[in-house]
């Protein structure tokens, strides 16, 4: 692992992730199945059937939990 103690802040691409890894109980999911059509005109675009599926989707989050978890965590 590469340590950089000459930076005061580092860049996150996506916090949200972060805060979801430690506290996804602040984060609401459904269930979906997620495929990519390799073939047509639509080549590459991922479909997400919901339902039962091979994936948990977040797509609710309680931003003031959120936001107090990135300051506690100084991102």
């Amino acid at each position: 692992m590469l340590i950089r103690n000459d930076l005061e802040k580092y860049s996150l691409c996506d916090p949200l992730t972060v805060v979801n890894a430690f506290h996804p109980e602040d984060m609401g999911y459904r269930s979906a199945n997620i495929n990519v059509v390799d073939s047509g005109d639509q080549f590459g675009r991922t479909v997400a059937d919901d339902g039962k599926g091979n994936v948990n989707v977040a797509l609710e989050v309680d931003v003031q939990k959120a936001a107090s978890h990135l300051v506690e965590m100084n991102l």
